[in-house]
């Protein structure tokens, strides 16, 4: 799990601005959620200037995609969860 975890926080631009990397990698990791927060909360806090209205729409769509999916497997599964628990 440590592993894991730090692989994530690698793959996340926290010591680095996603500027930094270039071509196709550049773009996969600008789709990674937490990259996105994390550049908007750099924006927001090192430069002083709001954070790109594309930060905030594909944050609040990552997040109501999440909120559906979760529901769905939810709604699926939650018989079996009384048993599991």
């Amino acid at each position: 799990m440590g592993l894991l975890v730090t692989l994530l926080m690698f793959l996340t631009p926290i010591f680095y601005p996603l500027s930094a990397v270039k071509g196709s990698a550049g773009f996969w990791l600008s789709l990674n959620p937490m990259a996105v927060l994390i550049e908007a909360l750099r924006s927001a806090i090192l430069l002083n200037e709001w954070p790109p209205l594309s930060s905030h729409v594909y944050l609040w769509a990552f997040s109501l995609a999440s909120l559906l999916v979760g529901t769905f497997v939810y709604l699926k599964l939650k018989r079996g969860f009384a048993d599991v628990l």
